[in-house]
């Protein structure tokens, strides 16, 4: 079931919009324990999108963003695309990319229990809320 989906574009104030305006989404269908996973979302959903304006559209404020959210058992699916060219998995074998002080973001949400998988410009995030505890 899709529960949220914006398009806005690159800006760091449009995410602080974005996100403030999902969570109050997901708070308003009461899901089950997502209040013990609401800070992790909050932080994941800030640490991705500012990744998408940042260096995925290069802080070009012409390009979009689009966070689309689902939900399906108990499971919240984060989808997100930017205008970029995505990640070039050569350049950023995953070692050399948790080594780097700027992406640590990615390891903490790793250790938030999140499950991420890149596809060029396009990231899906899951969290199984089962999980959480």
């Amino acid at each position: 079931m899709q529960i949220y989906a914006k398009e806005f574009y690159s800006s760091f104030a449009e995410v602080d919009e974005v996100v403030k305006d999902a969570i109050n989404a997901l708070r308003e269908l009461n899901i089950r324990r997502f209040d013990r996973a609401e800070f992790r979302i909050n932080f994941m959903l800030r640490e991705i999108l500012n990744n998408a304006v940042e260096h995925g559209n290069g802080f070009d404020r012409t390009k979009k963003v689009v966070l689309t959210i689902r939900y399906e058992g108990s499971v919240l699916f984060f989808d997100v695309q930017d205008e970029g060219k995505g990640i070039d998995r050569n350049l950023h074998g995953i070692n050399d990319f948790v080594l780097r002080e700027r992406n640590r973001g990615y390891e903490v949400i790793k250790n938030f229990e999140f499950d991420v998988l890149m596809d060029g410009s396009c990231v899906e995030i899951s969290l199984n809320l089962n999980r959480v505890k």
